[in-house]
């Protein structure tokens, strides 16, 4: 049982790394990436290998509690130096302190502000929230940074937020680790906590505005909490009312991930060994788990359900949006209309491939992540054998609830039309990091062979998915 990521491993997956992005860059040099994006890409890579090994080794005598103490931690300085780093080179690069492409940071960020003020000149009212906050999906960010600018006196509308983001996804690493340990041990946990830690995605987005690093800490959350209730065989109504209320902010940020994660929940109720947790236990916290979302789901939620069914129920929307990608102005792929389903669903696990060539200045953002995107290629390839193993070998049964929430999302994710968008594969990151970890110590030294030709496969990928960035353009 592998309890580190051997030097071995690491080296290889850098050296393919700086391979993959000189060749790309020769090839398409007319689009290459500047040199300041080659360097976001080779410090994340080489970040993530060099430390993942380093500390995996030397961290491995810690004492389990100096040890969440030093992920935490290191976790929290790595990303405040990036919150920090970043938030001046948006200013330098863009006049804004908001990433290439500000989207809906456009409108989160003055939503809140607007209301905060409102709420200071006692202005604010139910009405006035309602009429703001757009769709149910949104509220909860939008409402969190309300309260935040109104506790703060609205001193700042970015650095304290990204400060508290960068807390938020040091305690996300800490969730991750303590969730590994439920299940795969501490060796496997603390692999998954380090891959965590130096996952470059997972600290980019605490840099942006946007949503998503406070929904992977929900979500996390989530799992952790739940989980630890599950195999603990608890039934107290205290407990599972905070999971449900956790579940139900979840609806507040991406109706999704809040499905798929009640969903797994009733998975885990329904198909993990009796061994595990009793029978009399599983129908005990399914009726009261059920209870509670039945008196706490308003009608705000069951409405965003009913549109995710019908969405989900129309088989022709993904090839409408798809088609619609190839034709939107300035920035369509003509390859786009191609896409769907059968494409996405052998690929789910290791997508969004690197993007090591320029196009367009809104999808710098894109490039700045190409290395983070690298990495979660090259991990998949034990994210892939863990599930496999699981499957093939019966074992699933004793890890029903976390399978159910990355599988159950990733499928989910196939059937939409955002499939190869990193920024909608960020919620599961941190448990694919986790699933990673338990692959990698399942590897003997023939199972190792096969993760060289996964990278091959890797680097094929980067120069045709190079390729298809710019053909679909008609830049190639």
């Amino acid at each position: 049982m592998l309890t580190c990521f051997p030097r071995k491993l690491s080296t290889k997956s850098i050296i393919v790394y700086i391979i993959a992005l000189f060749v790309v860059s020769m090839l398409f040099m007319e689009h290459a990436l500047p040199w300041w994006l080659h360097l976001f890409g080779l410090v994340s890579v080489f970040i993530f290998f060099y430390y993942s090994t380093s500390f995996s080794i030397s961290w491995h005598s810690y004492s389990p509690k100096y040890f969440v103490k030093k992920l935490f931690w290191i976790a929290l300085i790595i990303r405040i130096i990036y919150v920090i780093f970043i938030y001046n080179l948006n200013y330098e690069l863009y006049g804004t302190y908001f990433e290439s492409n500000s989207g809906d940071i456009e409108w989160y960020v003055p939503t809140a502000e607007f209301l905060s003020k409102a709420f200071t000149n006692n202005n604010l009212t139910w009405e006035l929230i309602n009429f703001n906050i757009g769709s149910l999906s949104d509220s909860g960010y939008v409402i969190y940074l309300m309260i935040l600018y109104i506790i703060t006196g609205n001193i700042s509308s970015v650095v304290i937020p990204l400060i508290i983001k960068s807390i938020l996804g040091a305690y996300t690493c800490i969730f991750i680790y303590k969730l590994a340990r439920n299940h795969f041990g501490e060796s496997v946990a603390r692999v998954a906590g380090i891959f965590c830690v130096l996952q470059f995605n997972l600290i980019w987005w605490c840099g942006s505005m946007m949503k998503e690093t406070e929904m992977i800490f929900l979500f996390t959350l989530f799992a952790y909490k739940t989980d630890s209730l599950l195999i603990s065989n608890s039934t107290k109504i205290s407990s599972w009312f905070l999971v449900v209320l956790i579940g139900l902010v979840l609806f507040c940020f991406r109706t999704i991930l809040a499905t798929i994660a009640f969903v797994s929940l009733f998975s885990a109720l329904l198909f993990t060994s009796s061994k595990i947790i009793s029978t009399s236990r599983k129908v005990v916290v399914g009726i009261l788990v059920a209870t509670m979302l039945l008196f706490a789901a308003g009608d705000k939620i069951t409405e965003e359900f009913n549109d995710l069914i019908e969405t989900a129920s129309d088989t022709e929307y993904q090839q409408r949006n798809m088609e619609w990608r190839t034709k939107r102005g300035g920035s369509g792929n003509d390859f786009a209309k191609y896409a769907g389903a059968a494409v996405f669903a052998p690929l789910i696990f290791t997508i969004p491939f690197p993007s090591m060539v320029y196009t367009f200045q809104s999808q710098e953002m894109q490039m700045m992540v190409n290395g983070g995107n690298y990495i979660k290629n090259v991990l998949s390839f034990f994210v892939i054998f863990a599930i496999f193993y699981l499957l093939f070998t019966g074992e699933w049964r004793k890890y029903v609830f976390p399978i159910a929430l990355l599988v159950g999302y990733l499928a989910a994710l196939v059937l939409s039309v955002f499939a190869q968008s990193g920024r909608f594969h960020m919620p599961v990151i941190p448990l694919e990091m986790m699933f990673a970890a338990y692959g990698l110590s399942l590897m003997n030294k023939k199972r190792l062979k096969w993760f060289n030709y996964a990278l091959v496969l890797e680097f094929i990928f980067c120069i045709a998915w190079s390729w298809f960035k710019l053909a679909g353009r008609g830049l190639a």
